[in-house]
């Protein structure tokens, strides 16, 4: 497939969901969970259904709130509340309700969790600049080892920043929370996409092993086209 025939309209396909998933997270905001705002965990037993569970503490004053069963357990997470609130939940849930878990998390931890993730994606974007460029140092013509590096920076941006914007449109609209698996989420595509350019890099590197240096700039069009 000749890819750089319709390289324009990748490009602004790219450029406009880049753009609408910038905007969304700028004008929506993310919807961040405890684990980034602090809060309470209550996990706990119950014979009752799933549904009647959720209208009994649609009910309470907990404001926003998420609850999910577990094997066979409940877990529901909320705003930080204290020990009266949390017997006030497990009455209303009915007789024969166990607490089996009940702790808070606090802002604290919250704000750990955002510079480590912080972190940990500069790290790896570091990391992988210099791997290209010593993976690539022998390609260098007409493209030079770092601007490997750096093009594959910009398709990980590109991966992230369209997720974040999806999910700050479905947290404004839908009420998903973000929480330390998204992180774990964005690991994950930036593995993956990572993974992507490097297979088209490196059959880029075989093509371009296979001309002479002096014909390289002329013949990288040719190369590009092989795909």
């Amino acid at each position: 497939m000749n890819i750089l025939k319709y390289k324009k309209i990748f490009f602004l396909l790219s450029g406009i969901l880049v753009v609408l998933s910038i905007f969304s997270t700028v004008y929506f905001g993310l919807n961040l969970g405890i684990d980034f705002t602090g809060g309470s965990v209550l996990e706990f037993s119950s014979e009752e259904k799933h549904e009647n569970i959720q209208e009994v503490l649609n009910n309470l004053d907990l404001g926003t709130f998420s609850l999910r069963e577990s094997d066979n357990s409940y877990i529901l997470r909320t705003r930080t509340i204290d020990e009266a609130t949390k017997n006030q939940i497990v009455e209303s849930v009915g007789e024969g309700t166990a607490v089996e878990r009940f702790n808070t998390i606090g802002p604290t931890l919250g704000k750990e969790l955002k510079e480590k993730a912080l972190m940990a994606l500069l790290f790896v974007i570091v990391a992988i600049i210099f791997f290209v460029a010593y993976a690539f140092r022998h390609v260098s013509t007409p493209v030079t080892s770092w601007k490997y590096g750096f093009a594959t920076i910009i398709a990980l941006v590109h991966d992230i920043f369209i997720t974040i914007g999806v999910f700050a449109f479905a947290g404004y609209f839908f009420g998903i929370e973000i929480t330390s698996l998204f992180i774990t989420a964005l690991l994950v595509i930036l593995g993956y996409s990572i993974n992507d350019t490097i297979v088209v890099f490196d059959r880029v590197r075989d093509n371009l092993n296979q001309i002479d240096e002096n014909k390289r700039e002329k013949e990288f069009d040719n190369v590009l086209k092989t795909f």
